[in-house]
């Protein structure tokens, strides 16, 4: 639970410095917290929480075991994993997402594709 609340603390000041673009709608809950979130899956090997914010298009085309696998090797071998300088740039119920990781084996991300899902935002890159 401590992790928990430490993830939403850093996603908290993660929104806090992300922008919109200029296709925002305000109203509509930017996806960073939730790009924060999934890219601390994955640092945390929490396979639970990262096949949670999959899209459902992307569910029914990545192979949820293998996803699953990859997601516990990379809470191995990039622990503390941490998406920084998130912006967005959204269209109603899409957006683009570019951010940094902490790892530099990992990277960036440019354009990464997410829609909003029953009231969260998915990685829709698959």
């Amino acid at each position: 639970m401590a992790h928990r609340s430490a993830l939403l603390g850093l996603a908290l000041f993660a929104v806090a410095s992300c922008s919109g673009g200029a296709g925002s709608s305000a109203g509509t809950a930017s996806p960073a917290i939730d790009v924060f979130e999934y890219t601390a899956a994955f640092g945390l090997g929490s396979s639970d929480a990262a096949w949670n914010l999959v899209s459902s298009r992307c569910k029914a085309v990545v192979n949820e075991a293998e996803f699953r696998a990859t997601v516990t090797a990379a809470g191995e071998l990039a622990t503390g994993l941490a998406a920084s300088n998130i912006s967005v740039d959204m269209d109603g119920s899409t957006a683009l997402v570019d951010y940094d990781t902490n790892d530099p084996s990992i990277g960036s991300f440019v354009d990464q594709p997410w829609i909003l899902e029953d009231g969260r935002w998915r990685w829709d890159a698959c």
